[in-house]
């Protein structure tokens, strides 16, 4: 007999049946795009309704109503890292990349002995071709081969900034931005002249066209982070961008357009066999965040504002479009979730001692679905610690969170418990403060959040 597994096709189309080759254990559907969006937090996002007045994101706002939204998505307080967490399933404590990197001062590196998805896929029934079209931020100058870090981490193909927009080798940052920038291809540096978002997806749109099925591509775009520059009018029309929050939210507008133009490029055959996945990599930075908000709970900090981001999935396995789901989820869990479509056992994932690597990634797969899936965690966890490497750190915040309850731990050591407010955006009052010792269920909470905070300050790096 074989193996028959109902999906549902982008849009929202009839559920068609797929069969498998008999005896075969192949997946029936491939290609998987993910987007990952530059300081957008979901006070950026309409459909999380937290943020006020945003910016239109009428492409983003499609793929919400044909997907399902995350309403518990985690990142990291920061860029590297959860690029890191993305790609490898792991959090920062294990693969050592706990800060943003300086590329130009910093020495660590995400390490060749890391498993990434690309190379994850290697051990897929089915060859996966794989492209990098961004971002990068995962090397460091003081490597002579940088600029190829993306091709020895598994990727078929790579182009884009080697980290942020103002990061040169060779260049002053004060002559870089978004229209002059440094571009890694394939290894080979060049200075480029076309809006950086613009570049990203011209280079994703010629993947598309060429990679043979089944693919993996990963477009990490530069969008909204800083340097402060007003995007291309054809890419935003008549916007006010005078102050540092109205460029950044045109910068959002300019990177929701062109991904628009991204997704045009594709049949919608293929778009009904991909997997789109967009998210963001941490919380919005300070000077963007409304007036509503508390502007110090923002990027670099584990408060919600800083690490909870917008995360919607679109393609053949949604069976309910337009659902939402309410799991605790994590940006590491897209590694395991690329895996089952791939039909990838992760025991097989071996790291270079030959042993199975230590994976945080849960699927994501059970909720899309049935997005009323119970959340397959009971906690959340997120940091950020200096330096990056094995330790010591000089520099340590983390936070752990259940559906109702958060502890935080500050940089100087101290906790705070909170009951998440009505949104789940507003920590609340401390239950912790002045000494108080909470009772009831938020004691109850309190155990088991600190028994996990432990744990995972615990963790060590490696395999």
């Amino acid at each position: 007999m074989p193996a028959i597994l109902s999906l549902v096709a982008c849009g929202g189309s009839a559920p068609t049946e797929v069969a498998h080759e008999t005896g075969s254990e192949l997946p029936p559907i491939g290609n998987v795009l993910v987007v990952l969006m530059d300081e957008i937090g979901i006070d950026k996002v309409a459909a999380y309704g937290v943020g006020g007045q945003v910016p239109p994101t009428p492409v983003l706002d499609g793929l919400i109503a044909e997907g399902v939204l995350f309403e518990n998505a985690w990142a990291t307080p920061s860029c590297s890292p959860t690029r890191a967490a993305l790609l490898t399933g792991r959090h920062p404590r294990r693969t050592g990349i706990g800060r943003w990197i300086d590329t130009e001062r910093d020495t660590w590196e995400l390490a060749d002995e890391e498993v990434t998805i690309p190379e994850m896929l290697s051990l897929a029934p089915r060859s996966w071709t794989t492209s990098l079209t961004g971002k990068w931020h995962l090397s460091v100058y003081a490597d002579p081969q940088f600029a190829d870090h993306p091709l020895r981490q598994g990727f078929d193909w790579a182009a884009g900034s080697v980290a942020n927009l103002t990061s040169s080798s060779t260049l002053p940052s004060e002559e870089l931005g978004y229209y002059r920038w440094e571009k890694a291809t394939n290894g080979e540096l060049s200075i480029v002249t076309t809006y950086a978002t613009t570049d990203t997806v011209d280079d994703a749109v010629e993947r598309v066209a060429a990679m043979p099925e089944p693919w993996f591509l990963y477009v990490p775009f530069n969008a909204a982070h800083v340097p402060s520059e007003v995007p291309p009018e054809e890419l935003t029309g008549d916007v006010p961008s005078s102050s540092a929050r109205e460029i950044f939210d045109a910068a959002e507008i300019a990177m929701d357009t062109e991904l628009g133009r991204l997704l045009a490029s594709m049949p919608e055959d293929l778009r009904q066999r991909t997997t789109v996945i967009v998210l963001g990599d941490n919380g919005t930075p300070n000077e963007a965040i409304a007036k509503k908000r508390d502007r110090r709970h923002g990027k670099r900090t584990v408060y919600e504002l800083g690490v909870r981001v917008p995360l919607v999935v679109t393609g053949p396995f949604v069976r309910s479009p337009g659902s939402r789901s309410e799991a605790l989820v994590h940006v590491v869990d897209l590694f395991a979730t690329v895996a089952e479509i791939a039909g990838v056992d992760l025991t097989t994932v071996l790291g270079s001692d030959g042993r199975p690597v230590t994976l945080d990634a849960v699927s994501l797969m059970p909720y899309l679905r049935d997005p009323t899936t119970p959340s397959a965690r009971s906690i959340l966890y997120s940091e950020e610690f200096f330096p990056n490497g094995p330790g010591p750190t000089t520099h340590q915040i983390a936070a752990v969170r259940d559906l109702s309850y958060k502890l935080l731990q500050d940089e100087d050591g101290s906790r705070h418990l909170f009951a998440l407010g009505s949104d789940g955006l507003e920590e609340g009052p401390d239950l912790l403060a002045e000494g108080a010792i909470p009772s009831g269920e938020a004691a109850t909470a309190y155990g088991a959040l600190t028994t996990e905070l432990d744990a995972r300050l615990a963790m060590v790096q490696g395999p």
